[in-house]
């Protein structure tokens, strides 16, 4: 193998690697007379053995999450006040089961535990991927992810 096919082949490696680490998300919220285009998410411990997929309008800011060098339930909180920003909370039990979705939009905050639907193309201990739809009277939610559970952030 020469260096030009090496060179090539471990910028092929990094740039997979990568693309397999890099959070996807897409879709809208239709909630509190507004609409939201979902363009980030999370994925991370909650309680026990649960884990929480949050879905969000605006792109996080990984750098603050790492400044403790862990993503937790305290990095989230503080945007859920936030005027410009729609947050969706997906709490997942150990099994796979999903019963409710948070929502925080336009400063309001309602929990639905009816009508969620939430299918995994994927769910290992490295990474959730699938589509989660949602209905409620007018409000309604058709989003796509694929992120890898973050428990430690940083070097």
């Amino acid at each position: 193998m020469n260096r030009a096919t090496a060179v090539l082949l471990s910028s092929l490696c990094i740039t997979a690697a990568l693309a397999a680490s890099t959070p996807v998300a897409n879709g809208h919220l239709h909630s509190a007379g507004a609409r939201f285009e979902l363009i980030d998410a999370v994925a991370m411990p909650y309680v026990a053995d649960e884990l929480k997929i949050v879905l969000s309008s605006k792109s996080f800011d990984r750098a603050k999450f790492a400044e403790d060098g862990v993503l937790n339930f305290l990095d989230i909180m503080p945007l859920r006040k936030g005027k410009d920003i729609a947050l969706v909370e997906i709490p997942v039990q150990a099994d796979g089961k999903v019963s409710c979705v948070e929502i925080y939009a336009q400063e309001q905050t309602s929990m639905n535990c009816s009508g969620l639907q939430v299918q995994f193309t994927v769910r290992n201990a490295q990474r959730m991927a699938g589509t989660a739809r949602w209905k409620s009277g007018s409000d309604t939610l058709d989003a796509r992810f694929d992120v890898p559970i973050q428990r430690q952030l940083g070097p």
